[in-house]
């Protein structure tokens, strides 16, 4: 099987898609920035969403060079680590506006509906390559999945 590139239309369509958000988190927060920032800085949150944005796309770049079949091994851990989260969540997780959805590792906090969500794309991708042509069916295609 040969080796493609990486598809640069669909690279470049989500660069640019990163800068607009960029622009426009930066034009709809330089009121809240100027006072938070006692009127020295209206591109505090701009700056940041930079930042993030640029690291986000970094690691996609790094991400695009992992052979996702290598990934199917971890389906298993994947489907019993998220729904353990999501309980864990609910008793270490810390409280914000009332809310429980973050856990806090220190360095960073996290939320465990995030990595839920990923996990069910691997659990799903999983289930619908092991079924094969069983995919065509009603109920095993499309009901089972939901």
């Amino acid at each position: 099987m040969q080796k493609r590139g990486p598809d640069l239309l669909l690279l470049l369509t989500t660069f640019f898609l990163l800068v607009i958000g960029v622009i426009l988190v930066t034009s709809a927060s330089a009121p809240r920035a100027l006072s938070l920032t006692g009127g020295k800085d209206p591109f505090y949150y701009g700056k940041r969403q930079a930042v993030y944005a640029l690291l986000g796309f970094l690691l996609l770049l790094a991400t695009m060079r992992v052979d996702y079949r290598r990934l199917r091994r971890f389906t298993g851990v994947f489907a019993f680590l998220a729904p353990l989260f999501l309980l864990v969540v609910l008793f270490i997780g810390e409280e914000i506006q009332g809310a429980r959805r973050w856990i806090n590792l220190g360095i960073i906090t996290f939320q465990p509906s995030e990595f839920a969500k990923l996990s069910l794309v691997f659990v799903l991708a999983h289930y619908l390559a092991e079924l094969g042509s069983g995919v065509r069916n009603f109920v095993t295609g499309i009901l089972l999945p939901l």
